[in-house]
């Protein structure tokens, strides 16, 4: 009798963001650990390519990589050119996405 079973990724970290990007890196059936700190987060996000970003699609990402910008690393370096071509709401979303930070929750 063949067994089959079911596999899983799991992605533990600080917020939603980071635990679905850390579920992605040992896929189909690995278990990804993100400390805390501000460190290990940067350094974890500077080595993620935009397009594991939940939120960036095809096109976004091909308007990035035609600008230069392929890591989390590039967006933070070349957050002045993403803030001319980007609206507003964007460019807060990708530079929030890149350093790690899930969402920002504004008081009416």
């Amino acid at each position: 009798m063949q067994q089959t079973g079911l596999t899983a990724s799991v992605g533990i970290a600080c917020n939603k963001l980071l635990a679905k990007i850390c579920c992605g890196v040992n896929k189909p059936n690995g278990l990804t650990y993100l400390g805390n700190t501000v460190e290990e987060i940067l350094t974890f996000m500077k080595k993620q390519h935009v397009r594991k970003i939940p939120g960036i699609g095809k096109v976004n990402e091909a308007i990035m990589v035609g600008m230069g910008i392929e890591t989390c690393a590039d967006i933070i370096t070349y957050a002045t050119e993403l803030y001319v071509n980007f609206s507003t709401n964007a460019f807060q979303f990708l530079l929030q996405s890149a350093l790690g930070v899930s969402r920002v929750v504004h008081e009416a």
